[in-house]
Protein backbone atom coordinates (compact mmCIF):
# COMPACT_ATOMS: atom_id res chain seq x y z
CA UNK A 1 0.00 0.00 0.00
CA UNK A 2 1.51 3.22 -0.79
CA UNK A 3 1.12 6.28 1.41
CA UNK A 4 0.37 9.60 0.29
CA UNK A 5 3.29 10.75 1.72
CA UNK A 6 4.99 8.14 -0.98
CA UNK A 7 3.26 9.50 -3.39
CA UNK A 8 4.48 13.15 -2.92
CA UNK A 9 7.82 11.92 -1.88
CA UNK A 10 8.06 10.12 -5.79
CA UNK A 11 6.28 13.16 -7.62
CA UNK A 12 8.97 15.27 -5.94
CA UNK A 13 11.89 13.26 -7.20
CA UNK A 14 10.21 13.16 -10.60
CA UNK A 15 9.68 16.53 -11.17
CA UNK A 16 13.46 17.60 -9.79
CA UNK A 17 14.54 15.50 -12.70
CA UNK A 18 12.55 16.45 -15.66
CA UNK A 19 14.45 19.42 -16.34
CA UNK A 20 18.10 18.02 -15.92
CA UNK A 21 16.35 14.97 -18.07
CA UNK A 22 15.45 17.29 -20.78
CA UNK A 23 18.56 19.33 -20.88
CA UNK A 24 20.22 15.98 -21.21
CA UNK A 25 18.18 14.59 -24.13
CA UNK A 26 19.37 17.76 -25.79
CA UNK A 27 23.02 17.45 -25.37
CA UNK A 28 22.76 14.13 -26.56
CA UNK A 29 20.66 14.40 -29.28
CA UNK A 30 22.56 16.96 -30.92
CA UNK A 31 25.62 14.64 -30.36
CA UNK A 32 24.40 11.97 -31.83
CA UNK A 33 22.53 14.40 -35.41
CA UNK A 34 25.36 16.77 -35.29
CA UNK A 35 28.48 15.09 -34.53
CA UNK A 36 27.99 12.04 -35.75
CA UNK A 37 25.66 12.50 -38.30
CA UNK A 38 23.19 10.07 -37.69
CA UNK A 39 20.05 12.45 -38.11
CA UNK A 40 17.00 9.73 -37.94
CA UNK A 41 18.25 8.73 -34.59
CA UNK A 42 17.09 10.43 -31.04
CA UNK A 43 17.09 9.28 -27.74
CA UNK A 44 14.12 9.88 -25.55
CA UNK A 45 13.78 9.30 -21.48
CA UNK A 46 10.82 6.95 -20.37
CA UNK A 47 9.65 9.45 -17.80
CA UNK A 48 5.19 8.95 -18.45
CA UNK A 49 5.86 5.66 -16.03
CA UNK A 50 3.32 5.89 -13.20
CA UNK A 51 4.61 5.10 -10.25
CA UNK A 52 0.66 4.82 -8.77
CA UNK A 53 -0.61 1.38 -9.43
CA UNK A 54 -4.11 2.17 -10.03
CA UNK A 55 -3.04 5.32 -11.92
CA UNK A 56 -0.44 3.40 -14.26
CA UNK A 57 -3.62 0.23 -15.22
CA UNK A 58 -6.02 3.13 -16.00
CA UNK A 59 -3.25 4.72 -18.32
CA UNK A 60 -2.48 1.27 -19.67
CA UNK A 61 -6.15 0.12 -20.25
CA UNK A 62 -6.52 3.57 -22.03
CA UNK A 63 -3.72 3.16 -24.11
CA UNK A 64 -4.66 -0.61 -25.12
CA UNK A 65 -8.10 0.51 -25.94
CA UNK A 66 -7.18 3.81 -28.06
CA UNK A 67 -4.33 1.43 -30.19
CA UNK A 68 -1.45 2.70 -29.06
CA UNK A 69 -0.11 -0.43 -27.25
CA UNK A 70 -1.26 -3.91 -27.45
CA UNK A 71 -2.32 -6.12 -25.01
CA UNK A 72 0.25 -8.34 -24.48
CA UNK A 73 2.56 -4.92 -24.01
CA UNK A 74 0.33 -3.66 -21.39
CA UNK A 75 0.73 -7.01 -19.61
CA UNK A 76 4.62 -6.50 -20.19
CA UNK A 77 4.19 -3.15 -18.49
CA UNK A 78 2.68 -4.72 -15.37
CA UNK A 79 4.82 -7.18 -15.32
CA UNK A 80 2.63 -10.29 -16.16
CA UNK A 81 3.56 -12.75 -18.55
CA UNK A 82 1.99 -12.65 -22.33
CA UNK A 83 -1.43 -13.94 -23.39
CA UNK A 84 -1.14 -16.79 -25.69
CA UNK A 85 -4.55 -15.64 -27.68
CA UNK A 86 -3.46 -14.32 -30.50
CA UNK A 87 -5.54 -11.17 -30.62
CA UNK A 88 -3.57 -10.62 -27.33
CA UNK A 89 -0.61 -9.80 -29.91
CA UNK A 90 -2.79 -7.23 -31.79
CA UNK A 91 -3.88 -3.52 -32.14
CA UNK A 92 -7.30 -2.75 -30.96
CA UNK A 93 -9.76 0.20 -30.17
CA UNK A 94 -12.47 0.17 -26.98
CA UNK A 95 -15.97 0.16 -28.46
CA UNK A 96 -19.09 0.56 -26.83
CA UNK A 97 -19.39 -3.11 -27.76
CA UNK A 98 -16.44 -4.05 -26.40
CA UNK A 99 -12.73 -4.40 -27.02
CA UNK A 100 -11.86 -4.86 -30.81
CA UNK A 101 -8.61 -6.30 -32.64
CA UNK A 102 -7.51 -4.26 -35.84
CA UNK A 103 -9.49 -5.60 -38.83
CA UNK A 104 -10.93 -4.98 -41.57
CA UNK A 105 -11.08 -1.44 -43.94
CA UNK A 106 -12.34 2.01 -43.69
CA UNK A 107 -15.27 1.28 -45.87
CA UNK A 108 -16.24 -0.46 -43.06
CA UNK A 109 -16.91 2.62 -40.98
CA UNK A 110 -19.51 3.96 -43.75
CA UNK A 111 -20.98 0.41 -43.41
CA UNK A 112 -21.79 0.57 -40.44
CA UNK A 113 -23.01 3.44 -40.30
CA UNK A 114 -25.52 3.22 -43.21
CA UNK A 115 -26.43 -0.16 -41.49
CA UNK A 116 -27.66 1.23 -38.38
CA UNK A 117 -30.28 3.41 -40.36
CA UNK A 118 -32.01 0.88 -41.67
CA UNK A 119 -35.80 0.44 -40.41
CA UNK A 120 -36.48 -2.78 -38.47
CA UNK A 121 -39.19 -4.55 -39.04
CA UNK A 122 -41.96 -4.47 -36.34
CA UNK A 123 -45.17 -6.72 -35.50
CA UNK A 124 -48.72 -5.50 -34.85
CA UNK A 125 -47.59 -4.56 -31.22
CA UNK A 126 -44.03 -2.77 -32.23
CA UNK A 127 -42.02 -4.68 -29.84
CA UNK A 128 -41.12 -8.45 -31.50
CA UNK A 129 -40.31 -8.90 -35.17
CA UNK A 130 -43.00 -10.20 -37.52
CA UNK A 131 -42.48 -14.11 -38.10
CA UNK A 132 -41.73 -15.29 -41.81
CA UNK A 133 -45.06 -16.31 -43.72
CA UNK A 134 -47.47 -15.06 -41.00
CA UNK A 135 -49.54 -13.73 -44.02
CA UNK A 136 -48.00 -15.66 -46.52
CA UNK A 137 -49.12 -19.20 -46.20
CA UNK A 138 -45.83 -19.77 -44.00
CA UNK A 139 -45.40 -20.39 -40.13
CA UNK A 140 -47.38 -18.26 -39.27
CA UNK A 141 -51.21 -19.12 -39.72
CA UNK A 142 -54.50 -16.46 -41.20
CA UNK A 143 -56.94 -15.62 -38.66
CA UNK A 144 -59.84 -18.35 -38.81
CA UNK A 145 -62.54 -17.39 -41.38
CA UNK A 146 -61.14 -16.00 -44.35
CA UNK A 147 -58.34 -13.93 -45.52
CA UNK A 148 -55.94 -12.27 -43.27
CA UNK A 149 -56.74 -8.22 -42.15
CA UNK A 150 -54.14 -5.93 -42.83
CA UNK A 151 -51.81 -5.48 -40.06
CA UNK A 152 -52.33 -1.96 -38.82
CA UNK A 153 -50.02 0.52 -39.81
CA UNK A 154 -47.04 1.57 -37.16
CA UNK A 155 -44.98 4.30 -37.00
CA UNK A 156 -40.92 3.00 -37.16
CA UNK A 157 -38.82 5.18 -35.83
CA UNK A 158 -35.40 4.83 -37.93
CA UNK A 159 -32.31 5.09 -35.04
CA UNK A 160 -29.53 6.69 -35.80
CA UNK A 161 -25.90 7.28 -35.37
CA UNK A 162 -25.28 10.52 -33.21
CA UNK A 163 -23.47 13.25 -34.46
CA UNK A 164 -19.69 13.74 -34.54
CA UNK A 165 -18.35 16.45 -32.73
CA UNK A 166 -15.45 17.99 -31.62
CA UNK A 167 -15.52 19.16 -28.30
CA UNK A 168 -12.64 21.37 -26.59
CA UNK A 169 -14.16 20.68 -23.17
CA UNK A 170 -13.70 16.98 -23.46
CA UNK A 171 -12.33 14.99 -20.73
CA UNK A 172 -10.30 12.06 -20.42
CA UNK A 173 -7.49 10.26 -17.77
CA UNK A 174 -4.58 10.52 -20.75
CA UNK A 175 -5.76 14.52 -21.39
CA UNK A 176 -5.87 15.13 -17.66
CA UNK A 177 -2.32 13.77 -17.07
CA UNK A 178 -0.68 15.42 -20.31
CA UNK A 179 -2.35 18.98 -18.84
CA UNK A 180 -1.31 18.30 -15.45
CA UNK A 181 1.93 17.26 -16.01
CA UNK A 182 2.59 19.94 -18.71
CA UNK A 183 1.52 22.72 -15.87
CA UNK A 184 4.42 20.76 -13.73
CA UNK A 185 7.08 20.84 -16.54
CA UNK A 186 6.41 24.50 -17.37
CA UNK A 187 6.72 25.93 -13.90
CA UNK A 188 9.61 24.13 -13.41
CA UNK A 189 11.09 25.15 -16.88
CA UNK A 190 10.25 29.16 -15.82
CA UNK A 191 11.67 28.87 -12.33
CA UNK A 192 14.79 28.19 -14.18
CA UNK A 193 14.31 30.67 -16.90
CA UNK A 194 13.85 33.17 -14.21
CA UNK A 195 16.75 32.69 -12.53
CA UNK A 196 18.89 33.30 -15.64
CA UNK A 197 17.89 36.81 -15.38
CA UNK A 198 20.87 37.07 -12.21
CA UNK A 199 23.35 36.20 -15.31
CA UNK A 200 22.31 40.22 -16.13
CA UNK A 201 23.62 42.82 -14.90
CA UNK A 202 20.80 45.60 -15.26
CA UNK A 203 22.84 49.05 -15.68
CA UNK A 204 22.00 51.45 -12.73
CA UNK A 205 21.20 54.44 -15.26
CA UNK A 206 20.74 56.86 -12.16
CA UNK A 207 24.55 57.01 -11.99
CA UNK A 208 24.85 57.24 -15.89
CA UNK A 209 25.63 61.18 -16.22
CA UNK A 210 23.74 62.72 -18.38
CA UNK A 211 21.15 60.01 -18.99
CA UNK A 212 17.46 59.12 -16.57
CA UNK A 213 15.88 57.79 -19.41
CA UNK A 214 17.25 54.11 -19.81
CA UNK A 215 17.12 51.72 -22.49
CA UNK A 216 14.13 49.72 -21.86
CA UNK A 217 14.29 47.29 -25.10
CA UNK A 218 17.71 46.77 -24.81
CA UNK A 219 17.88 45.58 -21.19
CA UNK A 220 14.55 43.39 -22.35
CA UNK A 221 16.66 42.27 -25.31
CA UNK A 222 19.58 40.89 -22.84
CA UNK A 223 17.30 39.71 -20.34
CA UNK A 224 15.29 37.22 -23.19
CA UNK A 225 18.58 36.58 -24.99
CA UNK A 226 19.77 34.83 -21.29
CA UNK A 227 17.13 32.59 -22.03
CA UNK A 228 17.18 29.05 -23.77
CA UNK A 229 13.94 28.98 -25.35
CA UNK A 230 14.83 26.09 -27.53
CA UNK A 231 14.80 23.76 -24.62
CA UNK A 232 11.12 24.36 -24.31
CA UNK A 233 10.33 22.69 -27.31
CA UNK A 234 11.90 19.36 -25.28
CA UNK A 235 9.65 20.12 -22.42
CA UNK A 236 5.99 20.39 -24.03
CA UNK A 237 6.62 18.15 -26.81
CA UNK A 238 5.69 14.75 -24.85
CA UNK A 239 2.57 16.18 -23.60
CA UNK A 240 1.09 18.01 -26.93
CA UNK A 241 1.57 14.34 -28.40
CA UNK A 242 -0.55 12.55 -25.49
CA UNK A 243 -3.33 15.19 -25.91
CA UNK A 244 -3.29 14.61 -29.89
CA UNK A 245 -3.31 11.20 -29.92
CA UNK A 246 -5.91 11.18 -27.50
CA UNK A 247 -8.12 13.92 -29.52
CA UNK A 248 -7.64 11.43 -32.88
CA UNK A 249 -8.57 8.16 -30.58
CA UNK A 250 -12.06 10.10 -29.69
CA UNK A 251 -12.83 10.83 -33.70
CA UNK A 252 -11.86 7.08 -34.13
CA UNK A 253 -14.19 5.27 -31.69
CA UNK A 254 -17.03 7.68 -32.89
CA UNK A 255 -16.11 6.33 -36.57
CA UNK A 256 -15.48 2.83 -35.63
CA UNK A 257 -12.55 2.37 -37.63
CA UNK A 258 -10.47 -0.50 -37.22
CA UNK A 259 -8.38 -0.58 -40.40
CA UNK A 260 -4.90 -0.22 -38.79
CA UNK A 261 -3.35 1.93 -41.75
CA UNK A 262 -5.62 4.31 -41.08
CA UNK A 263 -5.38 4.32 -36.98
CA UNK A 264 -1.67 5.00 -38.15
CA UNK A 265 -1.70 7.44 -40.53
CA UNK A 266 -3.74 9.55 -37.65
CA UNK A 267 -1.46 9.36 -35.18
CA UNK A 268 1.02 9.87 -37.35
CA UNK A 269 -0.52 13.11 -38.08
CA UNK A 270 -0.96 13.72 -34.63
CA UNK A 271 2.63 13.25 -33.65
CA UNK A 272 3.64 15.68 -36.87
CA UNK A 273 1.24 18.42 -34.84
CA UNK A 274 2.91 17.66 -31.82
CA UNK A 275 6.21 18.30 -33.07
CA UNK A 276 5.51 21.34 -34.66
CA UNK A 277 3.49 23.17 -32.45
CA UNK A 278 6.06 22.53 -29.76
CA UNK A 279 8.39 24.84 -31.93
CA UNK A 280 5.94 27.46 -32.65
CA UNK A 281 5.02 27.87 -29.36
CA UNK A 282 8.51 29.76 -28.67
CA UNK A 283 8.71 31.05 -31.79
CA UNK A 284 10.54 28.70 -34.12
CA UNK A 285 10.47 26.18 -36.53
CA UNK A 286 12.24 22.79 -37.71
CA UNK A 287 13.68 23.11 -40.67
CA UNK A 288 16.02 20.28 -41.87
CA UNK A 289 16.27 19.13 -38.22
CA UNK A 290 17.12 21.83 -36.85
CA UNK A 291 14.89 25.25 -35.25
CA UNK A 292 15.18 28.26 -36.94
CA UNK A 293 13.07 31.64 -35.83
CA UNK A 294 9.52 31.68 -37.04
CA UNK A 295 7.99 34.98 -36.98
CA UNK A 296 4.52 33.73 -38.44
CA UNK A 297 4.49 31.32 -35.61
CA UNK A 298 0.84 31.26 -33.87
CA UNK A 299 0.06 31.80 -29.93
CA UNK A 300 4.13 32.55 -29.09
CA UNK A 301 4.47 32.40 -25.18
CA UNK A 302 7.66 33.70 -25.62
CA UNK A 303 6.31 36.86 -27.00
CA UNK A 304 4.13 37.44 -24.30
CA UNK A 305 6.39 36.98 -21.56
CA UNK A 306 8.60 39.30 -23.54
CA UNK A 307 5.61 41.87 -22.82
CA UNK A 308 5.27 40.92 -19.18
CA UNK A 309 9.13 41.50 -18.45
CA UNK A 310 9.45 44.88 -20.70
CA UNK A 311 6.23 45.47 -18.39
CA UNK A 312 7.88 44.39 -14.97
CA UNK A 313 11.34 46.42 -16.00
CA UNK A 314 9.65 49.79 -17.27
CA UNK A 315 7.60 49.60 -13.65
CA UNK A 316 10.69 49.28 -11.77
CA UNK A 317 12.76 52.52 -12.99
CA UNK A 318 9.21 54.22 -13.09
CA UNK A 319 9.13 53.29 -9.30
CA UNK A 320 12.75 54.02 -8.82
CA UNK A 321 12.96 50.57 -7.43
CA UNK A 322 16.65 49.67 -6.33
CA UNK A 323 18.38 47.68 -8.62
CA UNK A 324 19.38 45.03 -6.12
CA UNK A 325 15.28 44.40 -5.68
CA UNK A 326 14.83 43.94 -9.63
CA UNK A 327 15.95 40.47 -10.03
CA UNK A 328 13.40 39.52 -7.10
CA UNK A 329 11.07 41.34 -8.94
CA UNK A 330 11.47 39.81 -12.07
CA UNK A 331 11.46 36.44 -10.30
CA UNK A 332 7.86 37.11 -9.02
CA UNK A 333 6.04 38.64 -12.15
CA UNK A 334 3.23 36.72 -13.46
CA UNK A 335 5.10 35.41 -16.36
CA UNK A 336 7.33 33.05 -14.71
CA UNK A 337 4.61 32.17 -12.31
CA UNK A 338 2.77 28.13 -11.49
CA UNK A 339 -0.53 30.26 -12.60
CA UNK A 340 0.31 30.76 -15.75
CA UNK A 341 2.22 27.66 -16.78
CA UNK A 342 -1.11 25.97 -15.43
CA UNK A 343 -3.34 28.31 -18.07
CA UNK A 344 -0.70 27.58 -21.12
CA UNK A 345 -0.71 23.60 -20.36
CA UNK A 346 -5.02 23.77 -20.41
CA UNK A 347 -4.95 25.75 -23.34
CA UNK A 348 -2.03 23.78 -25.53
CA UNK A 349 -3.54 20.63 -24.19
CA UNK A 350 -6.77 21.32 -25.51
CA UNK A 351 -5.95 22.54 -28.30
CA UNK A 352 -3.97 19.66 -29.15
CA UNK A 353 -6.73 17.02 -29.13
CA UNK A 354 -9.09 19.63 -30.92
CA UNK A 355 -6.31 19.05 -33.72
CA UNK A 356 -5.89 15.59 -33.21
CA UNK A 357 -9.40 14.85 -33.43
CA UNK A 358 -10.30 17.08 -36.77
CA UNK A 359 -7.28 14.88 -38.37
CA UNK A 360 -9.68 11.81 -38.21
CA UNK A 361 -12.32 14.11 -39.63
CA UNK A 362 -10.21 15.19 -42.67
CA UNK A 363 -8.30 11.63 -43.24
CA UNK A 364 -11.49 9.66 -43.02
CA UNK A 365 -13.70 11.89 -45.83
CA UNK A 366 -16.78 10.76 -44.46
CA UNK A 367 -17.97 14.58 -42.99
CA UNK A 368 -18.76 17.21 -45.64
CA UNK A 369 -20.14 19.87 -44.22
CA UNK A 370 -20.00 20.98 -39.97
CA UNK A 371 -21.82 23.67 -37.29
CA UNK A 372 -19.80 25.81 -35.22
CA UNK A 373 -21.92 24.99 -32.20
CA UNK A 374 -21.07 27.92 -29.51
CA UNK A 375 -20.78 27.16 -25.76
CA UNK A 376 -22.08 28.23 -22.85
CA UNK A 377 -19.15 30.19 -21.85
CA UNK A 378 -19.50 33.17 -23.90
CA UNK A 379 -20.79 36.03 -22.20
CA UNK A 380 -19.80 38.71 -24.70
CA UNK A 381 -20.48 38.64 -28.67
CA UNK A 382 -17.35 37.94 -30.58
CA UNK A 383 -16.16 36.00 -33.90
CA UNK A 384 -17.80 33.31 -32.58
CA UNK A 385 -21.16 34.45 -32.59
CA UNK A 386 -20.54 34.97 -36.26
CA UNK A 387 -19.41 31.77 -37.22
CA UNK A 388 -22.19 30.00 -35.40
CA UNK A 389 -24.70 32.02 -37.34
CA UNK A 390 -23.00 31.38 -40.86
CA UNK A 391 -23.00 27.27 -40.02
CA UNK A 392 -22.56 24.97 -41.65
CA UNK A 393 -19.51 25.44 -43.70
CA UNK A 394 -17.21 22.84 -45.57
CA UNK A 395 -14.86 20.64 -43.47
CA UNK A 396 -12.20 22.32 -45.27
CA UNK A 397 -12.72 25.45 -43.47
CA UNK A 398 -12.33 24.12 -39.53
CA UNK A 399 -8.67 24.46 -39.48
CA UNK A 400 -9.08 27.92 -40.86
CA UNK A 401 -11.53 29.17 -38.30
CA UNK A 402 -10.00 27.18 -35.52
CA UNK A 403 -6.65 29.54 -36.47
CA UNK A 404 -9.02 32.59 -36.94
CA UNK A 405 -10.90 32.05 -33.30
CA UNK A 406 -9.43 33.52 -29.83
CA UNK A 407 -7.58 31.85 -27.42
CA UNK A 408 -9.53 29.43 -25.22
CA UNK A 409 -12.32 29.24 -27.24
CA UNK A 410 -14.91 26.51 -26.20
CA UNK A 411 -17.02 26.43 -29.07
CA UNK A 412 -18.10 23.06 -30.71
CA UNK A 413 -17.61 21.58 -34.42
CA UNK A 414 -20.82 18.92 -34.82
CA UNK A 415 -20.54 16.98 -38.14
CA UNK A 416 -24.15 17.75 -40.35
CA UNK A 417 -23.60 16.07 -43.59
CA UNK A 418 -21.93 12.80 -43.33
CA UNK A 419 -21.88 10.86 -46.69
CA UNK A 420 -24.61 8.48 -46.48
CA UNK A 421 -25.94 9.29 -43.45
CA UNK A 422 -28.47 12.22 -42.70
CA UNK A 423 -30.44 13.74 -39.48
Amino acid sequence: IRTEGQSSNDSAELEGLLPWLSWLRSLINRIIQKKMGLTGYEIVWDVTREMDIEKQSNAIKTAVGSAQITPNEGRDMRGLPPDPAPEADQLGVLTATGWIPLAGSAERVQQSHEASLQPKQVSDGGNKPTPKGADEGGDGAPPTGGSPSPAPKKKVTIKTAPKPTINPARVSPPLNQARDGMAIRLELWFKRMARTAEGYKIPDVSKAAGDDIPDIEGIVDSIMAEMDWASLVDVVEPDLLAASIEGASFGLVDFEVTDHALISECNTIARDYAHKRAADMVGMKWVDGELVPNPNAKWRIDETTRNMVRRTITEAFEQETPISEVIAKLESTHAFSGARAKLIAEQEVREAQIRGNLAVWIKIGAIETFDWVMSNDHDKDDMCNGFAEGSPYPLEEAEGMLDATHVGCLCILRGRDVKGISW
